[in-house]
């Protein structure tokens, strides 16, 4: 379901667009665990943790690369988190119900 959307802004978008961009499905969630309405902030949508937690070498912005295709390439290990209950001074990409 996507609808045309314009979007006349760089950088931080206010929370009506980000909600068109959810409403037009340009920004999606992973099935079964819909946007919530507390997600929604002023200029930003609050991301909820997934349940495998991925030990790459550093951080790291996805520039010309997808999320995903990115850890694949960073990533040391990967494990089943317990929803926060570990604690690292190391760097950690967090599954965030993306779609690859």
């Amino acid at each position: 379901m996507s609808k045309d959307v314009h979007v006349h802004s760089e950088g931080i978008l206010p929370v009506q667009s980000l909600r068109q961009l959810v409403d037009a499905g340009m920004v999606t969630h992973e099935e079964g665990f819909p946007f919530e309405e507390d997600q929604f902030q002023p200029n930003s949508i609050d991301l909820r943790l997934g349940r495998v937690a991925h030990r790459v070498r550093c951080s790291f912005l996805p520039e010309d690369e997808t999320v995903p295709e990115k850890v694949e390439r960073l990533r040391q290990y990967s494990f089943q988190s317990r929803m926060g209950r570990f604690w690292s001074p190391t760097v950690f990409t967090l599954s965030l119900f993306w779609r690859g």
